[in-house]
C-alpha cells in the first residue's frame, strides 16, 4: 500500500487534483483498491475560523482535526487498499492553528511530525500566489492576506524538510494552459512508478 498526502492553504486546488487523480485512477486500474480520505475539515463540530478575518478556531478544532485525519487514515487502512490519497493531511491544522505554544500544542506537534515522517510515501505541497480567488464554500476564510499567511507557512516547513519524496506545486500552473501536463507528471509519480 502506498499513502500520498495533498496538502496546502485553503483554495490551492487540492481537492480539484485529488477528485482528478483519483477519476482517473478508477478508469486506467478498475482492478486495482483506491481509498479518498476527503478533508476532514468539512466534518468539524467546532468553529474552523472566522470566515472573514481568519481569527481561528479552539484548541478543541484543532484537536479534533488532527485525531480525525488520523482515524480515517486507520481505518481506509484496513481495508488494505493499493493506494490511499488524502486530502488534507495530519500536518494541515498545525499550519492553521495560532495558539499558544503550551506543553499540549508542543506534544501534538511532535506526534504529527512523527506520524508524518513514517506515514506517508509521498506529500504534495500545492501553494498559491497572490492573484489566486478562493472559491467561497461557506467554511473557509475568505481574506487573501490570512490564506497567504498560511501558505507561507506551508512552504517554509517543507523547504525545511528537503526530501526526494516531497514535491512543491504551484497551484497557478494548475489552472494554466499547461495544466494538464503537470498533472500527467503527479498522476505518473503516483501510480506509473516514474
Amino acid at each position: 500500500m502506498k499513502k500520498y498526502a495533498f496538502v496546502g492553504t485553503h483554495g490551492a486546488g487540492k481537492t480539484t487534483l485529488v477528485n482528478s487523480l483519483k477519476d482517473r485512477f478508477l478508469r486506467d486500474f478498475p482492478e486495482k483498491k483506491i481509498e479518498v480520505i476527503n478533508e476532514v475539515a468539512r466534518e468539524c463540530p467546532f468553529d474552523i475560523s472566522d470566515k472573514e478575518n481568519g481569527a481561528q478556531g479552539s484548541i478543541a478544532t484543532y484537536l479534533w482535526i488532527t485525531f480525525e485525519q488520523i482515524q480515517k487514515e486507520l481505518v481506509a487502512e484496513l481495508s488494505e487498499p493499493d493506494y490511499i490519497i488524502c486530502d488534507r493531511s495530519v500536518i494541515d491544522p498545525e499550519m492553521y492553528h495560532e495558539g499558544d505554544f503550551d506543553l499540549l500544542h508542543t506534544c501534538m506537534i511532535h506526534l504529527v511530525d512523527c506520524y508524518m515522517d513514517k506515514e506517508y510515501n509521498k506529500i504534495f505541497v500545492l501553494h498559491t500566489d497572490d492573484d489566486m480567488r478562493i472559491v467561497d464554500d461557506n467554511r473557509r476564510c475568505m481574506d487573501i492576506d490570512f490564506r497567504n499567511e498560511v501558505n507561507d507557512l506551508f512552504l517554509d516547513h517543507f523547504e525545511e524538510h528537503e526530501s526526494e519524496n516531497i514535491f512543491l506545486i504551484p497551484s497557478q500552473e494548475l489552472f494554466s494552459d499547461e495544466g494538464q501536463k503537470l498533472v500527467d507528471k503527479i498522476y505518473a509519480e503516483c501510480f506509473l512508478g516514474l
